[in-house]
């Protein structure tokens, strides 16, 4: 046990620190990509970008996922590849949002509405800019700032420049409102100046943007100079200085040329494309794993139900036929003690035809003789004879309704001390009389003659729950006789065929049941 919690915690201490080491490695990539942004080399750090990306989408890393994301969205922004940074941004949206990730939904709602200006889908730029104005971020300062920039821009790409401009000159307040840094206001004077150049105020566009030409050249902000440079272009194409516009074309031209490297960006995107198209490969072969081990379940689970349900028609049709021959137990009993009625009847009325009644006296002059002949007899103590004793028809026929009249009262057989002895003093004989005339009439001994007679009536009280349904099964065994349980069911179940609680519940059942179902 010792030995298998070392290696539980070994292998939890090896996958936390390759976990570990994992995230140090995105992070440390996405660091030399920002390093290579800020030093305009945005070819390297789309190299770095993609690394971080991969390894922290095998690492199920969300959050690094969308930082991954969110900064090559940026990055193809810049190559004006805007479908392509769309559908980067709609991932990182689409998982921040999976994460209730307010601050990160936030940010790709805002990448994805200015991405889509930029496209001309201005249906879709409306829609997120209606789900960032509801979005409720950490930093409200920036939602402020980023809700304004978001207005004017969607203004601009709807042709309503004075509304833009007003828009952004907000910003600018809010951001100086707010302590932002000067970056928040620096980027916001391109857009003002191309503003201008839409409300055909070239000059006004000009001035704003030769002022953020010259910071850029001194900060050495090539982004923010490239960018001005189009704005001088528009402006001068809009004033009719077509040898301007031309100048700052080129510059613009040469810039890019210089900072973006359109060939290697190319080697980029195709580096991406590969390991997307690895991710993807991993995630169908994970979905068809799935979907296998799936559908063996479902499989496994319709055999188990299909077993199932067999299992329970087989019991239920056990059940129905077993209640079927219980049923047919009862009625089997039922008729045998009306049988017995009838055999009663039937035997008082031969014995009557017979004229019986004239030897009744003579048997009983020779009652004497009788128990001298016995005497020699053996008899066990069940009522089996060894010996068969000298008697007529009609003498049989006398002893066995003398013998019958004692066992149908219920009072006496009901006598645990009740025994053959007993029963041949009742009716004035000996233990091989009584003996053989059982035997040789019913062919059975006296005592299953007697646990026959006292089971007929646990049967009848059983049944009769207006007098007996307030006692057990328990207390009727010894009302009859019988002072051992075990030995009271172990004949029950021999002479009708089921145990004393199935007789019950069946009686109960039967009892309930409509006369046309007892019928039938």
């Amino acid at each position: 046990m010792l030995k298998l919690l070392i290696v539980i915690l070994s292998l939890f201490c090896s996958a936390t620190a390759s976990a570990a080491t994992g995230e140090r490695f995105i992070k440390e990539n996405i660091r030399l990509g920002d390093s290579c942004i800020a030093s305009a080399r945005y070819n390297e750090s789309l190299d770095f970008y993609i690394k971080a990306l991969e390894r922290a989408q095998e690492g199920n890393n969300h959050f690094l996922t969308e930082e991954c994301l969110g900064r090559i969205g940026v990055l193809y922004c810049r190559f004006k590849d805007y479908e392509q940074a769309a559908i980067f941004f709609s991932r990182g949206y689409k998982s921040a949002e999976e994460r209730n990730d307010d601050n990160e939904a936030y940010r790709f709602a805002c990448y994805l509405m200015n991405t889509y200006c930029q496209t001309g889908d201005l249906k879709s730029a409306r829609r997120y800019f209606a789900i960032l104005k509801d979005i409720v971020p950490s930093n409200k300062a920036e939602k402020e700032y980023y809700d304004l920039y978001s207005e004017g821009t969607l203004a601009y790409a709807e042709k309503q420049y004075a509304r833009a401009i007003r828009c952004y000159n907000e910003a600018q307040r809010c951001a100086a409102r707010n302590g932002m840094k000067d970056e928040y206001s620096m980027s916001l004077y391109a857009v003002i100046a191309e503003s201008y150049v839409g409300l055909d105020k070239p000059d006004t566009a000009i001035v704003i943007a030769t002022l953020l030409m010259e910071e850029a050249l001194k900060s050495g902000n090539t982004n923010q100079l490239g960018y001005t440079y189009e704005v001088l272009s528009k402006a001068y194409g809009e004033k009719g200085d077509s040898v301007l516009m031309k100048h700052y074309r080129n510059l613009s031209v040469t810039l890019e040329d210089s900072i973006y490297n359109l060939r290697n960006f190319n080697k980029a995107r195709s580096k991406y494309s590969s390991i997307e198209r690895r991710i993807t490969d991993r995630h169908i072969s994970f979905l068809n794993d799935r979907i296998t081990r799936q559908v063996l379940i479902i499989m496994a689970f319709v055999v188990l139900t299909l077993i199932l349900v067999v299992a329970i028609v087989m019991v239920i049709r056990s059940n129905i036929n077993l209640r079927t021959a219980h049923r047919a137990l009862m009625d089997k009993n039922a008729d045998l003690m009306r049988e017995q009625q009838n055999s009663r009847y039937l035997r008082d009325q031969y014995i009557k035809s017979i004229g019986i009644a004239d030897d009744v006296a003579k048997a009983d002059d020779n009652s004497g003789n009788i128990h001298d002949e016995a005497a020699g007899n053996n008899t066990d103590e069940t009522g089996d004879t060894q010996t068969e004793p000298k008697m007529n028809d009609a003498q049989t026929a006398l002893m066995i309704q003398r013998i019958m009249a004692v066992l149908d009262d219920v009072d006496i057989i009901s006598r645990q001390d009740f025994t053959l002895q007993m029963l041949a003093n009742m009716i004035e004989s000996n233990t091989s009389y009584v003996s053989w005339a059982i035997n040789s009439t019913y062919g059975k001994n006296f005592k299953s003659l007697l646990n026959e007679a006292r089971i007929r009536e646990v049967t009848r009280r059983i049944s009769d729950t207006e007098h007996y349904g307030h006692l057990t099964i328990q207390a009727i065994a010894q009302s009859v006789g019988y002072n051992s349980q075990t030995n009271f069911i172990k004949t029950f179940k021999r002479i009708i065929g089921m145990t004393p609680s199935m007789y019950q519940k069946l009686s109960r059942e039967m009892g309930e049941m409509p006369e046309d179902d007892k019928q039938e």
